[in-house]
């Protein structure tokens, strides 16, 4: 049947995963940096917190391997571990909006009013970029 013990550490690091997003400040840095890469100062300033309080948070979802880092002379950039890293954050945020009670509203309340914005997949876009109908904008910060 297999090894308890091994069972259990695969577990466990399944839990470790999910436990680096298990915060209100630690979805947020996600979400931030599921848009691109930033310094520890950009995410700080972006969710609101100090730059001591986001790097504990950082070093914590890093340590789980959700995140890898870049240094830039005195600077340390941060950035989602990968494509997968970026599908559980979204896989989260539509389990959530389906199975929380009051998220659509909390969600409503944030984001305002969004009558009149059609969700399109990946190849609609591609479909509606190619016969010029719509714009990509790319609002980054440079890196």
């Amino acid at each position: 049947m297999g090894d308890r013990a091994a069972k259990d550490a695969l577990y466990a690091g399944f839990a470790e995963v999910a436990k680096a997003l298990a915060s209100g400040r630690r979805a947020e840095i996600a979400d931030v940096l599921a848009q691109g890469e930033r310094s520890v100062d950009e995410i700080a300033e972006e969710i609101g917190q100090t730059v001591a309080n986001t790097s504990h948070h950082l070093r914590a979802m890093a340590r789980a391997g959700i995140l890898t880092t870049r240094r830039d002379g005195t600077r340390i950039f941060y950035a989602l571990a990968g494509d997968r890293v970026g599908e559980l954050w979204s896989a989260l945020q539509d389990v959530a909006a389906t199975h929380v009670a009051g998220l659509e509203k909390l969600a409503a309340a944030y984001l305002g009013d969004r009558d009149g914005v059609e969700v399109i997949d990946r190849e609609e876009l591609t479909r509606r970029l190619e016969r010029g109908e719509v714009v990509v904008l790319d609002v980054r910060p440079e890196a």
